[in-house]
């Protein structure tokens, strides 16, 4: 398992999770990918996307979201989600972001979350 930084060329198999799943299916997943305030991250296993995440900056008040978490159904229950905050979080800690917040659907625990952000 790889988690890596989503390109143009992963659009249609995200797109493709996304309805499937009816997971955001009407969400502009490239404007995710291109915008320069997002990061967008794809976990592959195997050369196929199992799941993606997102992370956002708001200059405005110099703050990151984590957002869009979402693991393919067979995935699941593997602490791949876990792995993908974890990721995410190291991520934020490297910037110069004086808050980080996270607004996920997320099928972890809380408190496996706050575990993570100490």
């Amino acid at each position: 398992m790889k988690i890596r930084k989503a390109k143009t060329s992963d659009l249609s198999e995200i797109q493709a999770i996304s309805k499937k799943y009816k997971f955001e299916p009407d969400r502009d997943w490239s404007g995710l990918i291109q915008d320069k305030d997002k990061e967008f991250f794809v976990v592959v296993e195997d050369n196929n996307i199992i799941g993606f995440t997102g992370l956002i900056h708001f200059n405005w008040n110099n703050t990151l979201q984590i957002s869009n978490i979402f693991i393919l159904p067979n995935y699941r229950k593997k602490g791949i989600g876990l792995q993908l905050v974890n990721y995410l979080l190291d991520k934020a800690k490297k910037t110069k972001s004086q808050k980080k917040c996270c607004a996920m659907d997320l099928l972890i625990p809380t408190r496996e979350l706050a575990k993570t952000s100490q």
